[in-house]
């Protein structure tokens, strides 16, 4: 089996450390952020940031997961390395995004820019998918399902693995 990963299931190790908030260490707080009782707690000053260096790589894809619990208001999103602002979660829940990270190595949790947040996130957790893969084009990522290609207005999408040895 010369394909490496086909079935796009694999995942890397855990990216980030104290994602369950056992103590207050490891993350930077904004303003009215609270790390205590297993979670991250935010008190809804908008545009504040929840942050932690080193998570990601450019140019790789990853899967991140967290849980809202105690939501009241407002609207969170989540952020790796330099990619567009994920989410909008509004409600308790386990909440799944895959990213792809075209610079910057940080995730962040920011609160809405005019609503702030107020809940908690906790099971907070950041896996690298894709691996051995190169995907040309925004029109290709990764989801639940697998591989996901969406061609719009003559993109030639395209999902490419260097496979030493083949001869065709």
């Amino acid at each position: 089996n010369l394909v490496s990963n086909g079935d796009f299931s694999q995942e890397g190790a855990e990216q980030i450390t104290n994602g369950n908030f056992a103590t207050d260490s490891d993350w930077s707080k904004g303003t009215g952020i609270t790390i205590s009782g297993g979670s991250a707690n935010f008190t809804g000053n908008a545009n504040s940031f929840l942050t932690q260096s080193g998570v990601v790589s450019s140019n790789k894809t990853y899967k991140a997961t967290f849980t809202v619990s105690n939501y009241i208001s407002g609207a969170i999103d989540i952020n790796l390395g330099g990619s567009t602002r994920q989410g909008n979660v509004n409600a308790n829940g386990t909440y799944t995004f895959y990213i792809s990270v075209s610079s910057g190595n940080i995730l962040y949790f920011q609160e809405d820019f005019s609503t702030g947040f107020v809940g908690s996130i906790d099971n907070v957790s950041v896996k690298e998918v894709g691996q051995d893969w190169a995907f040309i084009n925004s029109d290709i990522s990764i989801g639940d399902d697998g591989l996901e290609i969406i061609s719009k207005g003559g993109n030639r999408p395209q999902a490419n693995q260097n496979i030493s040895g083949l001869t065709i």
